[in-house]
């Protein structure tokens, strides 16, 4: 637990600070714009927007679960997809405006499929396609690591 301490303060750390500064500052600016009381009002109802696209977003994975167990898969990425829907759901419901304005991009359908594409991809290079390769019985042969000695660098 202690290393995870660690590396919490070394990395998370600052992270999290400069991200709560952002946030600070976007609502100062929010609220120079269209006042105290606009700002705390346009927080609330992200957040009760956030609560609601939460909701839809259970049903849906309700819906998918109910499918899969029938027998019948979603389409590919949908997982995905209803994940990153979830997760903007959830940025809407924090409070701050820029975590309000990654979650609201988080819900445009196209945004959300685009991501879910990119999560499907392989991670490797190359062909996609590419499982193996075929030698020949020529093109290879069998060797003992053991009894091959690799002169040293020096």
């Amino acid at each position: 637990m202690k290393g995870f301490s660690a590396l919490f303060r070394s990395v998370f750390g600052p992270v999290i600070m400069i991200w709560v500064v952002a946030e600070l500052a976007a609502f100062y600016a929010v609220a120079r714009v269209v006042g105290l009381g606009g700002a705390l009002v346009a927080g609330v109802l992200t957040t009760l927007f956030g609560f609601s696209l939460l909701r839809e977003n259970a049903a849906v994975a309700l819906q998918r679960l109910r499918a899969v167990i029938d027998g019948t898969t979603p389409r590919d990425g949908a997982i995905a997809e209803g994940m990153i829907g979830a997760f903007g759901a959830m940025l809407l419901i924090l409070p701050g405006f820029l975590s309000d304005l990654v979650g609201l991009v988080l819900t445009i359908p196209s945004v959300r499929d685009d991501l879910a594409m990119k999560m499907r991809r392989p991670a490797r290079r190359g062909d996609p396609e590419l499982t193996a390769i075929d030698l020949n019985p020529s093109e290879w042969r069998i060797t003992d690591a053991s009894s091959e000695r690799r002169p040293r660098k020096q």
